[in-house]
């Protein structure tokens, strides 16, 4: 439950199946023994993986945020009819008793999701998933907002209506002692340098972890193992 206590998950921390984190309206769950669409994921991975042996780590770290991002809806210009279907088949789900939702039903092809609608958090938890499963680079998932760069010492008691935040969850992935950001969400299979600014129509965003500074330096080292300082 340390997700759900710290809304972060360092590389140290492995995510197996039976993981459970707890939102709104859901208590997503990621487990492949009950849910058939996460380990038919899971499994046609795995085959293409065995072709990749030997390629270099970034081109199999690309390679699962790009499975991801297309069994979960797809590009962020997407974004409206993600949210749209999301909310649809979230607002099915019991209001008083939250139940177990297995992420498989947001993949595309499950009933209701046609080519998929998983949001920023599906995403990020998704591939640090498949991250681990495989094996294939350390990674971490972060929590906290999209916020103009300049912005410092963000905590949600200072936002107002109006300020250029926007919640997000993104990971943070370690290669050759090098730190990317992946976002799944907004950036496809890319892998981002860590002082990469998100352009947007109302000005570059970066990524920020509530409370901190930058998302990549702002996490104490002993939360991550190695930690994430330069």
């Amino acid at each position: 439950w340390k997700f759900n206590s710290e809304s972060m998950l360092g590389f140290c921390d492995v995510l197996k199946d039976g993981f459970r984190a707890r939102f709104s309206r859901e208590i997503l769950l990621l487990d492949r023994s009950e849910d058939r669409f996460l380990h038919e994921l899971v499994e046609s991975v795995r085959a293409q993986m065995v072709s990749m042996e030997g390629r270099p780590t970034t081109g199999k770290l690309r390679f699962l945020a790009k499975a991801v991002s297309e069994v979960l809806g797809g590009p962020a210009t997407r974004g409206q009819k993600i949210q749209e279907l999301f909310a649809t088949i979230v607002g099915k789900l019991p209001k008083d008793a939250p139940v177990d939702f297995p992420i498989g039903y947001l993949f595309a092809g499950a009933p209701g999701a046609e080519t998929g609608c998983g949001v920023c958090r599906h995403r990020a938890l998704l591939f640090k998933y498949l991250c681990d499963t495989f094996d294939v680079a350390p990674c971490a998932v972060l929590t906290g907002v999209l916020a103009p760069p300049d912005l410092e010492k963000i905590k949600r008691s200072n936002f107002s209506e109006g300020d250029k935040v926007e919640d997000h969850m993104w990971n943070v992935v370690k290669v050759d002692n090098r730190r990317f950001i992946v976002d799944c969400m907004a950036a496809g299979d890319a892998l981002l340098p860590r002082d990469h600014l998100r352009g947007k129509e109302k000005g570059n965003m970066a990524y920020k972890r509530i409370g901190g500074r930058a998302g990549l330096v702002s996490l104490a080292t002993r939360q991550f193992g190695e930690g994430l300082l330069p």
